[in-house]
């Protein structure tokens, strides 16, 4: 899900580049940053400002690809517009695919068992 919306972003915002040679060193480093970012957001946010945790997972996102395009040669976002609507579309694809994804495979053992 994390390369799929890496990718989309990317095709939606020509101010966002991703490298293909780096690619997968990209989408390894972004889920490895997501990973750690989303629980230590969350406490963070628990503590000291509850009102936040529904936008934890956007926050998450944002500092993933901050992180990602520091550190990698492979990612390149230029330009406020596109660090918000990059974060949207990726925040959506990981987020959507955390929810559609688990009903698809739900319905598919379903099926298999009956």
């Amino acid at each position: 899900a994390n390369a799929v919306g890496l990718v989309v972003a990317a095709l939606v915002f020509e101010r966002m580049r991703l490298d293909l040679l780096s690619f997968l060193f990209v989408v390894v480093l972004f889920t490895v940053v997501l990973a750690i970012a989303r629980p230590v957001i969350a406490r963070l946010a628990e503590a000291k400002a509850p009102v936040l945790t529904g936008g934890l997972a956007v926050l998450a996102t944002w500092a993933s690809l901050v992180v990602t395009d520091l550190l990698s040669e492979g990612l390149d976002i230029e330009g406020g517009g596109t660090w918000i609507g990059a974060t949207g579309v990726v925040w959506l694809f990981t987020g959507g695919a955390g929810v559609v994804l688990p009903k698809v495979f739900l319905e598919q053992r379903t099926t298999e068992g009956s």
